[in-house]
C-alpha cells in the first residue's frame, strides 16, 4: 500500500523537472534569437540609410567632386608641362638669336676695319685707326663674354651631340678672324700706316673669305633647330597619349 503512494509522487516530480527544463530551454533560445537580431540590426539600419535619397545625393556629390578634382589636377599638370615645353623652346630660340647676333656684331666691326685697311694711303689716318681699334676691342670683349655665357647655356639646354662640336667650330673660326685682324693691325702700325704689301692684301682677302663663309654657323643653327623640332614632336606625341 505504501509503495503505490510513492510512485505517483515520483512521477509528478519528474514531470515538474521536465517542465522546468523545457522552460529553461525556451528562455535560452529566446535570448539567442534576441542576440542574433541585435547583431543584424546595424546592417539593416545601414542598408536603409544608404537607400535614403539624401545619403544617395551626398555620396553622388562626393564622387563627382573627387572625379572633378582629379581631372583638374591632371589638366593642371598637363598645362604646366606644356608651359615648360614652350619656355624651353623659347630659351633655345633665344640662344640661336644670341649666337647669330654675337657673330654678326663681331663681324660687322671687323668688316669696318677691313674697309679701313683697303682705303688708299692718303685716306687712312692714325686717328681713324685709333677709333676703329677701340671699337674692335669693345666688340672683342663683348664677343668673349657672350660666347662664354652661351657655351654654358648650350651645355645645360641642348643634349644633341652635334651642337657642342659645331659651336666650337664657329668660335674657332671667329678666333681665326680676330687673329687676322690683330696681324693686320700690327702690320699697319709697324709700317706707319702704309702696309701695302702683297701679304697684307692677301690677309685682308682671306679674312673677308672667312667672314663670307657661314657654313659652320648654318650647320650649328640647323642642329639646334632639329633638336627643338624633336622636342616638340616628342612632347606632342606624349600629350596625345594622355
Amino acid at each position: 500500500m505504501s509503495q503505490s503512494k510513492v510512485k505517483p509522487e515520483l512521477s509528478e516530480k519528474d514531470a515538474l523537472k521536465k517542465e522546468v527544463l523545457a522552460d529553461l530551454n525556451r528562455q535560452t533560445l529566446k535570448k539567442e534569437i534576441i542576440n542574433e537580431l541585435q547583431k543584424n540590426d546595424w546592417k539593416i539600419s545601414l542598408f536603409d540609410a544608404i537607400k535614403h535619397p539624401i545619403i544617395l545625393l551626398l555620396v553622388t556629390f562626393i564622387l563627382t567632386n573627387w572625379i572633378a578634382t582629379a581631372w583638374q589636377s591632371r589638366e593642371w599638370d598637363r598645362q604646366q608641362s606644356r608651359l615648360v615645353q614652350i619656355k624651353g623652346v623659347e630659351q633655345k630660340y633665344e640662344m640661336m638669336d644670341e649666337i647669330i647676333k654675337a657673330v654678326g656684331d663681331n663681324n660687322s666691326t671687323i668688316i669696318e676695319l677691313l674697309g679701313f685697311f683697303l682705303r688708299p694711303p692718303e685716306k687712312r689716318s692714325l686717328s681713324d685707326m685709333g677709333e676703329l681699334e677701340r671699337k674692335f676691342q669693345d666688340a672683342r670683349r663683348q664677343w668673349n663674354t657672350t660666347i662664354a655665357t652661351v657655351d654654358q647655356k648650350l651645355q645645360i639646354y641642348f643634349k644633341s651631340p652635334d651642337v657642342q662640336p659645331l659651336f666650337r667650330a664657329v668660335t674657332q673660326k671667329q678666333g681665326k678672324i680676330i687673329l687676322n685682324i690683330a696681324s693686320l693691325h700690327e702690320s699697319f702700325k709697324s709700317s706707319n700706316g702704309a702696309p701695302d704689301t702683297d701679304s697684307f692684301k692677301s690677309l685682308i682677302k682671306d679674312t673677308f673669305d672667312l667672314i663670307r663663309g657661314s657654313e659652320e654657323l648654318k650647320k650649328l643653327i640647323d642642329a639646334m633647330k632639329e633638336e627643338v623640332r624633336q622636342d616638340v614632336e616628342g612632347r606632342t606625341s606624349s600629350a596625345g597619349k594622355v
